[in-house]
């Protein structure tokens, strides 16, 4: 490796890293490495560019699409009763449960 004069950066020893791809809302909600890998959950604009992120729409603000977001990340989850945001992420719960019961459940 050749010396550098004083002040001068050696390029090779600072590598440039790109940031990686990850979608935190879909690594969370447990898809596939190569769902959550393939798109980031924001752009750089702070914009949500997670595409079933952007099709939710909280039930607490109506928020959808560029400014999507869960419950738990709602602005207006702090001026609201916890207790009511309890009970909403359990009825949630229940409609995702119930969807995957009608699913699985064999037709005779």
């Amino acid at each position: 490796m050749a010396a550098t004069a004083p002040g001068q950066a050696e390029t090779e020893a600072m590598p440039v890293r790109r940031k990686k791809r990850l979608c935190k809302f879909c690594k969370k909600n447990n898809e596939a490495k190569v769902v959550y890998e393939s798109h980031n959950l924001r752009d750089k604009q702070g914009r949500v560019v997670c595409r079933k992120l952007r099709q939710l729409t909280c039930r607490l603000c109506g928020a959808t699409g560029d400014d999507a977001h869960t419950i738990k990340y709602c602005p207006l989850s702090d001026l609201v009763d916890h207790a009511a945001i309890m009970k909403l992420r359990r009825e949630i719960e229940m409609d995702r449960m119930m969807k995957n019961r009608r699913r699985y459940t064999r037709k005779s």
